[in-house]
């Protein structure tokens, strides 16, 4: 896997935000992030955007 520039990773973060808002796209979004989230070459706060995502999917598909 090819190491994703800081711009590209914001970029991927701003899109993926608004996907998650679209009922087609979120369970693809869900998907996608926690692709992302498990990746290496991410800067902190792409990862620290990624984490804040997965938990709001998380508390609002909980019991």
């Amino acid at each position: 896997m090819p190491d994703l520039p800081f711009k590209e990773q914001l970029t991927l973060v701003a899109e993926l935000r608004i996907a998650l808002k679209r009922p087609g796209e979120r369970m693809a979004a869900v998907d996608m992030l926690r692709s992302l989230h498990g990746r290496r070459d991410l800067y902190f706060v792409t990862w620290q955007e990624l984490d804040e995502l997965l938990r709001k999917e998380d508390v609002g598909n909980g019991p």
